[in-house]
């Protein structure tokens, strides 16, 4: 998946590395038109890696599917008010998982 990064979110949250960018809707289908704002979030220590592949996955992703028009003015103002809504949307979702893996 090729993310473009939005510089509004911490590096960091509950023992995971974040990268949160638009990109193609659902995940890994590109040659579709529709878009998502995504957070991605990996495990940044060995407990937390070990915890998560027990549980199947090497990540977590959260997801918030966007408009044509939203898609446009996050592109165009990266930091925007609309791009940072999107992108804790998207890390919110994620979050929650993250949360109970390290519980």
């Amino acid at each position: 998946m090729n993310l473009q990064t939005v510089p509004v979110i911490p590096p960091e949250v509950h023992g995971f590395t974040v990268k949160v960018g638009v990109g193609t809707y659902p995940p890994g289908a590109e040659r579709s038109h529709r878009r998502a704002m995504y957070a991605e979030l990996r495990p940044s220590s060995d407990r937390t890696r070990e915890r998560l592949r027990r549980m199947g996955r090497e990540r977590i992703l959260g997801m918030v599917p966007l408009q044509s028009d939203a898609v446009r003015d996050i592109l165009a103002h990266r930091d925007g008010q609309l791009a940072e809504m999107a992108a804790t949307d998207a890390l919110r979702e994620a979050s929650k998982l993250a949360r109970q893996v390290n519980q």
